[in-house]
Order: structure tokens, then sequence, then C-alpha cells
């Protein structure tokens, strides 16, 4: 039964996210995630196809840009400051496998992006790390260490 269940979960997670993917404007958009339990202000832009991992567990700040095609694993959760700048390819962890432990179990932890960042195209963000207010994170960059303001 709990297999089923999890199936049914990824299933409704994959509706919403080619739902969101095809939503005009960035107000539906917002109203959308909105729904689906992310918190998101009236003045951030979220592009299209954005996908997400789990239902919650986000917060977008003021003025913040996310660009096309970002994924954000929030299993754990993840926190987006205010004029945080994502370009298009982005992709945030909060959960991995822990490569030394003998059942390759799961390990992650939040994500925190403040204020005034700016993530390059295709920037990999790894479970646990916190962006420092106005740090940049160049394009393609495998970020598995903070990054001071």
């Amino acid at each position: 039964m709990n297999a089923m269940r999890t199936q049914v979960i990824y299933a409704l997670i994959a509706v919403f996210n080619g739902l969101l993917r095809w939503l005009p404007g960035f107000a539906f958009r917002r109203s959308f995630l909105r729904v689906f339990g992310v918190s998101v202000t009236p003045t951030s832009h979220v592009h299209r196809a954005l996908r997400l991992t789990a239902k919650g567990r986000l917060s977008i700040g003021k003025h913040t840009v996310i660009n096309r095609e970002c994924f954000l694993d929030n299993r754990m959760e993840i926190r987006i400051g205010d004029s945080v700048s994502m370009a298009h390819g982005c992709r945030i962890y909060t959960l991995g496998h822990d490569i030394l432990a003998s059942d390759f179990g799961l390990k992650g932890a939040p994500v925190n992006i403040e204020d005034h960042a700016v993530l390059f195209a295709n920037a990999m963000v790894m479970p646990g790390v916190t962006i420092g207010r106005g740090a940049v994170v160049y394009a393609g960059a495998v970020v598995s260490r903070d990054v001071p303001a």
C-alpha cells in the first residue's frame, strides 16, 4: 500500500510540473505554485519549465527571478532570498545518497540562497549549502560547500 501511495504522489507531482511548464504569465504560475504549498511573493518571477520534486518546502523572496528549466529538489527545504537571480538550467539538490554508507542510504540538508545572490546558467548547488548574500556562482559550477557573502 505504501508503494502505491508513493507512486500516486510521484504521478501528481509529474502532472503539476507538466501544467506549470505551460501556464502563461507569471501571475498564473505564482498562483499555481501557492496552491502547491510554495511561498512566493507577488514581485517574483518564475519562468516556464520549473521542476519541483515535492509539495511545499520552498520559499521565494521578493524581486527574485527563477529562469526557465530550473530544477529544485525541494524534498527538504529550499529558501531563496530577495533579489536573487537564477539563470536557466540551475539545479538545487537537498537530498542524495550517502556514498560512504554500506546501504547507500539517503542523506541531505536544506539549501539557503541569501539575498542578492546570482547563479549563472546550469549552476548546481548540493545539499546543505548556503550561498551568501550577494555571492556569485558562475555558469556550470558545482557548489558543494558554502559560498561566503
